[in-house]
């Protein structure tokens, strides 16, 4: 996995139709790591620090359930799943997403990262 340096020259700009962009959850200090690119996109402004109750209040109510479940199938290994959440962007815009998980493990195969990328699907939405 490269590190979120390398990952954040790979974000398209915000607001762009199809953007994408990449995030890293560390469990152990419950922290998320999102590109400037990305917080836009997810309607975030330098909220510092950025933890999953913070990222949560983002996500439009009724899908919470959703992103619930995606994330703790990704925790628990199953990387299997692509979430669509609808979030509330900065210009208070709903968008749809597309998100990808996938687990980073320790020596000892204990789950210590998430990490990932999303895609902006508004545009593709009826």
């Amino acid at each position: 996995m490269p590190e979120f340096s390398d990952l954040e020259k790979l974000n398209e700009p915000a607001g762009i139709a199809n953007s994408i962009g990449f995030w890293i959850y560390h469990i152990v200090d419950d922290m998320l790591k999102l590109s400037t690119n990305s917080m836009e996109n997810f309607g975030i402004k330098n909220e510092v620090p950025l933890d999953l109750v913070s990222f949560k209040s983002h996500i439009l109510g009724i899908d919470i359930p959703v992103f619930l479940n995606s994330f703790g199938k990704w925790l628990e290994g199953d990387c299997s799943d692509i979430m669509h959440i609808r979030v509330i962007d900065t210009k208070k815009n709903i968008k749809t997403m597309q998100i990808k998980g996938h687990a980073r493990r320790d020596e000892e195969g204990n789950v210590v990262q998430l990490y990932g990328a999303y895609i902006d699907i508004s545009n593709r939405q009826n």
